[in-house]
């Protein structure tokens, strides 16, 4: 526990201390951008169906949401999300 009694996973790199709930927020910030890339990705089907081309927008939007969800996953790796 820290000394506040929060309950403790570990420490970052830096030395700070990562809490139960940096990581359940770092989870949720990670559901809600997989959301947002399944409907980018689920948008851009649509839009191919529609239009018989690939809508540029959603497919950007889906790699910008795909490169946030690999750098969330590279901080748990790393254990660096402490608040």
């Amino acid at each position: 526990k820290s000394k506040y009694g929060d309950i403790l996973i570990g420490l970052d790199p830096k030395g700070r201390e990562i809490k139960m709930s940096d990581a359940g927020n770092l989870m949720s910030n990670m559901l809600r951008t997989y959301d947002s890339y399944a409907t980018a990705m689920n948008n851009a089907v649509e839009s191919e169906k529609r239009h018989n081309m690939v809508d540029t927008y959603y497919m950007n939007a889906a790699g910008q949401y795909a490169k946030t969800l690999k750098d969330y996953s590279n901080k748990v790796k790393a254990k660096n999300y402490a608040w």
